[in-house]
Formats: structure tokens, sequence, C-alpha cells
């Protein structure tokens, strides 16, 4: 279960996103201000007291953001607003309500009332970017860092049955002019206080437990879902799981969420927005994850850190564990018959493994394989397949699922390289500078992973030879796939190898293998 969330707090980018839904009962728009800065110079002390009582009461200049001026936020201006300051100042009242200047940045006012704001503050002027994804939700414990998109349909809303769970993601790009950071950044610590996201439909029935609309669903995450962080690539990255039986479930529907975020410059992105379709099933509900020991004893191996994958080391005892149970929304008992998993590739002792599988002693609702022998997947990433039914209404799902087997650079991918590209790519004069064949494997490591490709011009949505964990926005596996031409990439020359015909699936299979896995 997701952890009770915690008392939020408002920050620019929180308060942006209300201005959004509370826009129509605001006089004066979306202007940024501080609370209680009554004369505009982007502190509060005894002066903005003093502004204030010499408009009320001696025919003073009227506040240039009233919404500032009113400390209180009540939505009315008077004699409490500067008692309110000077009690706050001076006698150790209350805090001032968002956005005070002493804990956040410049926003506009998140309550509904008839002030305005005709003059206010300045936000930062290089904004981070904000992506909101929806996709596959791990098993319960497991570090939620797969990037794993659940279904898209053809209206480009992303599809979940009702009742299993999902994990909402926003991936947050840093401004690569200041590379400011933000407040959740996994280096300073779990501090949702630079993220809103919210949903414009209630999750769920509040009433019992659910998540009223237009609420920010930020203290939902960072609770229990670990974040990540790619420095080379600025991107920072949090989740929320929703599990199928949380009272926040939704029922079957449409829902647009928003999300945006502010970095400690007090910058703040663009809205990024995304539609969540919940199609009604009565499915069953389908983990899965890889356990070490001897015995399946419940103990869950997390998946590595960059690829969010379960990954088996040959070698160690270890079982791969599936998990079937009812869909929580009345759906009918799992048929333990019908549990189908196969595997591409397909492992040593076949590409259908159902028949290898074995209920758990103890643990109803819980199948394990030993991953040992022929029962091992081949060196690389091997996507599953599991299915299971019901003993009822024909109804059924399926879940897909990638462990990894390491591809260890020296060993696999550098024969490749040794083998297709001697001649053009080594010294003395490699073509285009690029040099994949040496008798130190790390120096050709070196010379691929990260590093900027002599074909592709800058602007190519591939312009390193290897993005780690990303293949798509790799260029040299863009050439080797021939399709390197088309759309952004931007590149040019013929498809790689030239000489010897090009690479067989199985070397592909390696080559995409590793870079998904990180290209360590």
């Amino acid at each position: 279960m997701i952890a009770t969330p915690l008392k939020p707090t408002i920050t620019a980018g929180l308060l942006l996103v209300a201005g959004i839904f509370f826009m129509a009962g605001s006089a004066g728009g979306t202007e940024l201000f501080y609370r209680g800065d009554a004369d505009l110079n982007g502190d509060v002390d005894l002066s903005d007291a003093v502004y204030l009582f010499n408009y009320l009461f001696l025919g003073g200049s009227a506040p240039g953001c009233e919404d500032g001026a009113d400390a209180t936020d009540d939505g009315v201006l008077d004699l409490t607003d500067g008692i309110f300051i000077l009690n706050f100042l001076f006698l150790g009242g209350n805090e001032l309500p968002p956005p005070s200047p002493f804990t956040t940045c410049p926003g506009p006012d998140p309550t509904e009332d008839g002030l305005g704001c005709e003059a206010g503050q300045e936000g930062g002027e290089h904004p981070p970017v904000a992506e909101l994804l929806v996709t596959s939700a791990n098993a319960p414990g497991v570090r939620q860092r797969s990037r794993a998109l659940v279904e898209l349909n053809g209206q480009g809303e992303f599809v979940v049955p009702e009742g299993t769970a999902f994990a909402i993601m926003v991936v947050a790009r840093r401004n690569e002019l200041t590379r400011s950071p933000f407040a959740f950044d996994a280096a300073v610590g779990a501090d949702s206080s630079s993220l809103d996201v919210r949903c414009e439909a209630d999750l769920g029935d509040p009433s019992v437990g659910g998540i009223a609309s237009g609420t920010n669903l930020a203290p939902w995450f960072l609770t229990e879902v670990e974040l990540w962080s790619d420095r080379i690539y600025l991107l920072d990255h949090v989740t929320m799981r929703v599990g199928g039986a949380a009272a926040w479930s939704p029922e079957p529907g449409v829902y647009r969420l928003t999300a945006m975020v502010t970095d400690q410059s007090c910058s703040t992105s663009p809205v990024a927005e995304a539609v969540l379709r919940v199609e009604s099933s009565r499915a069953p509900e389908i983990s899965a994850w890889i356990e070490d020991g001897d015995t399946v004893s419940g103990e869950v191996v997390q998946h590595e850190t960059g690829s969010g994958n379960a990954r088996v080391r040959p070698g160690e005892s270890s079982y791969l564990v599936i998990e079937a149970t009812s869909n929580p929304h009345g759906g009918p008992a799992v048929d333990a018959g019908s549990l189908s998993v196969l595997a591409d590739p397909p492992f040593p002792a076949g590409a259908d493994l159902s028949s290898r599988f074995s209920p758990v002693a103890g643990q109803a609702g819980r199948y394990s394989m030993r991953l040992v022998g022929s029962r091992l997947p081949a060196v690389g990433n091997t996507g599953l397949e599991i299915s299971f039914g019901t003993s009822s209404n024909n109804v059924s799902r399926t879940v897909s699922r990638v462990i990894e087997s390491r591809v260890d650079y020296a060993e696999v991918i550098q024969p490749i390289w040794t083998i297709n590209c001697t001649g053009c790519h080594e010294e003395p004069g490699p073509s285009r500078g690029l040099v994949l064949v040496d008798s130190d494997p790390e120096t050709t490591r070196r010379n691929i992973v990260n590093v900027y490709a002599a074909g592709p011009e800058f602007d190519s949505i591939a312009p390193r030879h290897i993005r780690p964990y990303l293949p798509a926005y790799s260029y040299l596996w863009r050439k080797l796939r021939g399709t390197h031409l088309g759309g952004a990439v931007l590149g040019e020359g013929e498809r790689m190898p030239l000489d010897g015909g090009y690479l067989g699936s199985a070397d592909m299979h390696l080559i995409k293998s590793w870079i998904l896995q990180g290209a360590n």
C-alpha cells in the first residue's frame, strides 16, 4: 500500500497549476506574488504592514497586488492583514499562507477570491521541462524505475484495465543553461515541494479515501517509490504507484492529468499533459518478481537502478515468482491451470515455460520457477508474456515483463566489433575517427558511450553514438539498423557494416540488450 500522504507544501510549481484550476474566481488573472509583500519589494518586513495601514487608514497608495497584501488569505484587505504580518514578524505568529517568500517561490493565489494582482513578481527566466507518463507497475515493494509505457490507443490515451496497478511517472528535465536542481533531486532527498501533478476527475471515492479532483498528487509521490536521476541528461524521475486495490484506484472513464515542476531557481516548466483511459474489466491482477535464495521467502530482489528491470545472475540461486489475484473490483476467481509464460528469445529449456512453474507452498496465488541450468535466460534481455484466466466469464489478462542477464562488453560486444569492423574502424586512420577495434575493450567502449558522433547534425535526436538505456537515441545503433537517415535523426552515409553483410539478429539483440542495460 502507498503510505499516507504528508501535508502538502505548496510551491510555485504547485501554485501555477492551482492557478489553472482557480483562475475563474480570480479577478486579476495569474500574476505571481509573495504573500504579505504589500509594497512589492520581494520581501515581507515592517514596511509591508506600514504600507497596508497607510492604504487602509491614511489614504496611501493601493497595493499593486491585492492578493499579496491579503496576508491572511481570507479574500479581504483589512486591519487583520497588517496585524497578521506584525504577529508573524515579531511575536512568533502563524506562518504566512503560500506563496510565502520564506518557504517558496512566487506564485499565483491558490485560493478562489475576488482580489487581483496587476503588478507581481517574476519567476525564473530559464524553465525546466516536464513529461508525464503512465507506465506499467512493478510488483509491490520493487522500485518503480521502469519506463515501460502502458498501452496507447489511437487517440494517444494511456489505457489500463480497471482494478489493475499502474504508475504515474513525471520525468523532469533541468534547464541546460542553469542546470538548477529540483527539490526532489535524488541527491537532495524525497521532497515533493517542487512537484505538482493533478487530475481533473476524482480518483476513487473521496468520501472513503479516494482523491478529490484538482488535488495536488505530489504527496503521494516519493512516499513508497524510489526516485532516480540521470546526471548526464539532466533528468529526474518521480513516480506514484496506483495499486488496483487502493482507495484511489480509478473507476472506468477518462482522466486528464497535468504536471508541472519548479526548480530551485524558481523557474517553472510548461504544463505537461496526459490522458488516462480506464476500461471496464474483471481481469485478474498479475505481478512478477525475482527472489534470491534457496526457497521462496517473499523477499523480492530490487530491479536494476538504471533500466528498472529484474536481473538474473547465473551461479546465484534465485526464483522467478508470479502472483495472480482476483480483480479487486469484483472479478472471478483465478484459474490456477491457465498460467501461460512465454519467453522471447527462448530459454534453453524452450519458449513455453508454463509447465515449469509450481505453486508456492503456503502462499496462495503464487507460482515459482527456479532459475537454474536450462531454466536460465540467455545472455541479454528476455521478454516474458505472462497470462492468467479466470474460472468463469472467460476473462483473462496478459502482462509483459523483462528480465536481464548481463551483457559483458569485453566478452560479448567487443568480439562483434572485432569480427565486423576490422579494417574500417581501427588505427591508423579509422573511418570518421571512430575506433571500434582495439586490444583494450574499455578504450573502444569509451569511444562510443555518451560520445558525440561525427555523422548526425548537432540537433539530431541521436547525436551520440550510444546513449545508455535508450537505443532509439543512439546513433551507432541506428547506423546498424539502417534508420539513421529518417526523421529527426539527421544522419548521413550508408548502413553499417559495409563489408560482409549486416549484423544478424542474434548480434543485434545482444547490442540492443547491452544498451538497454546501461552500456556498462
